[in-house]
């Protein structure tokens, strides 16, 4: 519970970087979530301001004691994409992860890039169809692109989400609109942390 550590000026990229990840990952996970729902209306997640209430509540609540945030997973894509919707899958998982604990032993024996394949088949399964891609505008399509690459090839989600933000600004300024105040700076904001945690500044 020592909470020195993020006085400490070397943490400060760390934790804007953390910031960006969670705060960023939590909205697109909530948006990505519900759109095959009927909890989307024309786009909107309704009542999202109080969806990240509660998902930044359990972050907080999982740092306490040394875990990720509890709520929002992208995992969840898999159980409602073959009907899961009220919350009793979750349940049921969380059962039966409880019960896996017992054969913990024997999970640390299998190699991590054991679950390669079945990770890239469950990615390949989440993906949008065509007709999902075809409405999708090309810039939408540039930034995923750009950061499955820079994921795939620096193992770095905040380096990720940092050239996906640059891209859309850049599109914004090329098309005379006026970036958003909040995004620039978030991003600015994300640039200087992604530089201090990788000591480029």
């Amino acid at each position: 519970m020592d909470v020195t550590a993020i006085f400490n000026p070397m943490a400060i990229g760390m934790v804007l970087v953390l910031f960006a990840l969670d705060f960023f990952g939590s909205v697109a996970k909530l948006v990505g979530l519900s759109a095959n729902t009927s909890i989307q209306r024309v786009g909107q997640v309704p009542r999202i301001r109080q969806a990240l209430y509660v998902d930044g509540l359990a972050t907080v609540g999982g740092s306490l004691v040394g875990s990720t945030s509890f709520v929002t997973f992208v995992e969840s894509g898999v159980g409602i994409r073959v009907g899961a919707r009220t919350g009793i899958a979750s349940v049921v998982t969380g059962m039966l992860l409880a019960g896996c604990a017992l054969f913990s032993p024997v999970a640390g024996w299998i190699p991590a890039d054991a679950a390669a394949g079945a990770l890239l088949f469950v990615a390949l399964g989440l993906l949008p169809g065509h007709a999902v891609l075809s409405k999708i505008g090309p810039v939408a399509l540039a930034i995923a692109a750009t950061m499955a690459a820079v994921t795939a090839t620096t193992e770095a989600l905040d380096q990720a989400l940092l050239a996906g933000l640059v891209i859309f600004l850049i599109s914004e300024l090329a098309r005379g609109r006026k970036p958003g105040l909040v995004l620039s700076l978030i991003t600015v904001l994300l640039a200087g942390g992604v530089s201090l945690q990788y000591g480029l500044g």
